[in-house]
């Protein structure tokens, strides 16, 4: 089981993983006392104002919010913010697209409290720790030890 819908690409996909392609799929998350919620976040991108190359990169920042860009992020395995029309456009090759945004809709809230102050360190080392071993350079067993002391460190 898996909480993070990042990987279903990979683990969708016959020439990655035989033994599961067809056979997996996304659901909502379990209500639990306070109901059904989950959170979804999302990365963005900025421009510093001290920028030396700041046309090209409002051309970059352009492309990046674009249907082509987010295509191309969804078909890579990314969970891009989509219009309707290209999650559509692409929900043969990856249908958990539409699942996720059904239940960001419905059960989805804003993170306050709690981690909040914190978040963007934790999702980092999250995410270092994770991509290693789902790259193949470092164990599950290393991801995790990594990432439960890092957590520790951070909600000290």
């Amino acid at each position: 089981m898996l909480q993070w819908n990042a990987a279903f690409g990979s683990l969708n996909n016959p020439e990655d993983n035989p033994a599961v392609a067809g056979k997996i799929g996304t659901v909502a998350p379990p209500a639990g006392p306070a109901g059904r919620v989950t959170h979804i976040h999302g990365l963005g991108l900025g421009l510093n104002k001290n920028s030396k190359n700041k046309d090209a990169a409002i051309k970059f920042l352009n492309w990046l919010s674009g249907a082509d860009a987010m295509e191309t992020y969804a078909l890579g395995g990314g969970s891009p913010a989509m219009a309707k029309s290209i999650t559509d456009k692409i929900s043969g090759d990856r249908p958990d697209l539409i699942k996720l945004g059904d239940f960001a809709g419905s059960y989805g809230f804003v993170m306050n409290g709690g981690t909040s102050a914190s978040a963007l360190q934790i999702y980092t080392l999250q995410a270092e720790q994770f991509t290693g071993y789902w790259s193949g350079t470092k164990s599950l067993d290393e991801a995790l030890q990594a990432t439960s002391k890092g957590m520790a460190e951070l909600l000290k």
